[in-house]
């Protein structure tokens, strides 16, 4: 989505790998009729976000999306019930922190979790 104001950091590093951050009307992993907040691809390296979620289910979203992908870069065997947890944990423990410098269009702004 080309005029949303992006919250999220548009990419982030695992290991050596940089991982693209999108937003998207309908995540690619989405069955017919199933609402998903987002997915993870490896072959990609991109994490989707669904579009129009509150900023506590982008934020919520985003790190269960970092956590699969961690977990599947390092083929760590998570079982999803832990990341579902860790990424609802890390979304809670690092609400308002400053997490990154992102590039808006024509200047650096920072990135806070928290919604304002």
């Amino acid at each position: 989505m080309e005029d949303k104001k992006l919250s999220l950091p548009k990419t982030i590093k695992v290991g050596p790998h940089t991982v693209t951050i999108k937003y998207v009307e309908v995540p690619d992993c989405s069955e017919p009729g199933e609402f998903i907040f987002g997915s993870w691809c490896i072959q990609d390296l991109e994490i989707q976000i669904r579009e129009g979620l509150e900023p506590s289910l982008e934020w919520e979203t985003f790190w269960h999306e970092v956590m699969e992908c961690i977990n599947e870069m390092t083929d760590a065997d998570i079982p999803h019930h832990f990341i579902q947890t860790f990424g609802l944990l890390l979304a809670g423990i690092t609400g308002g922190m400053k997490i990154c410098e992102c590039q808006g269009l024509g200047k650096t702004e920072s990135t806070h979790l928290a919604a304002k």
